[in-house]
């Protein structure tokens, strides 16, 4: 199911896909590996700032992306996905996972305060 709302990301691999970090794909995370999202995601950005690939591992790499593109294919599994990369494509993709993430985080400096109305009581 698309979410046209949702901030997008194109990434070039067996075809254009377009990564989507919202709620959905970090929860569509934590329910296929079992842990935060952020506990990934975050050494990710890290071994990318670094060029150093060896700081996460295949299996997250693979499930973050996943994560990230089934939202427009609900059929790709993580095996579809893991074809998907190779050492000739993988900072791309961990530069492309990162941005998209970026992106996804900055779209909420986009939405309008809410009013002095709907503030939280203190």
């Amino acid at each position: 199911m698309s979410r046209p709302t949702a901030p997008r990301f194109s990434i070039q691999l067996d075809r254009e896909r377009h990564l989507c970090f919202d709620f959905y794909a970090q929860w569509k995370f934590e329910d296929q590996m079992g842990r935060p999202f952020f506990s990934t995601f975050l050494p990710l950005a890290k071994a990318l700032q670094a060029a150093d690939i060896t700081q996460i591992s295949s299996k997250d790499l693979v499930a973050l992306l996943w994560c990230g593109l089934v939202h427009e294919d609900p059929c790709l599994s993580m095996e579809d996905v893991a074809y998907m990369l190779h050492l000739g494509n993988i900072q791309e993709v961990m530069g492309s996972i990162v941005q998209a993430q970026v992106a996804a985080a900055a779209r909420n400096e986009d939405l309008p305060e809410r009013p002095p109305e709907a503030q939280p009581a203190q």
